[in-house]
């Protein structure tokens, strides 16, 4: 009976080393999933420490590229012609690689000399940011520019 006893206890004893082993296994690989999704950044989640390889960072990098404010003469009138280039990513408008708010932009475009062109980039922008925007704009008179992903069927 003390035998019976001895393998029992021993059974359970290599039983309760596997489980334990199988539970260690597991999470190790959900720590090396976790480690993948904050360092590189898959699919757009994750912090993206090692320098944004995912596929959301060309995304990134484009809208922290400042604003061209090239200023040109138009042939017809002799007036220089001055563009702000504004990003809209999500619910945010970027104007030289910084946060600005629509009032910004509009001051911003009124303070310039000639004639300004703002034109506006889509990132992934929410279209009432969009639509916030190109109102205050028409309502202070002035003309902006739009690329074609604003269009929406």
């Amino acid at each position: 009976m003390a035998k019976d006893l001895e393998k029992e206890n021993k059974k359970l004893k290599k039983k309760a080393k596997r489980s334990g082993t199988v539970a260690l296994v597991l999470i190790l690989l959900l720590l090396i999933i976790a480690a993948i999704f904050i360092l590189f950044k898959p699919f757009g989640l994750g912090l993206g420490l090692l320098g944004g390889t995912g596929l959301g960072a060309s995304q990134t990098a484009a809208s922290a590229a400042p604003a061209d404010t090239t200023a040109a003469v138009t042939e017809e009138t002799g007036d220089t012609v001055t563009y702000l280039d504004v990003t809209i990513k999500d619910a945010a408008y970027i104007l030289d690689g910084s946060e600005v708010s629509s009032y910004d932009i509009v001051s911003r475009a009124q303070s310039a000399s000639g004639k300004v062109i703002v034109r506006l980039t889509n990132d992934n922008g929410i279209i009432d940011a969009y639509d916030k925007l190109t109102k205050a704009l028409e309502q202070n008179n002035i003309t902006f520019e739009k690329d074609s992903s604003f269009d929406v069927e």
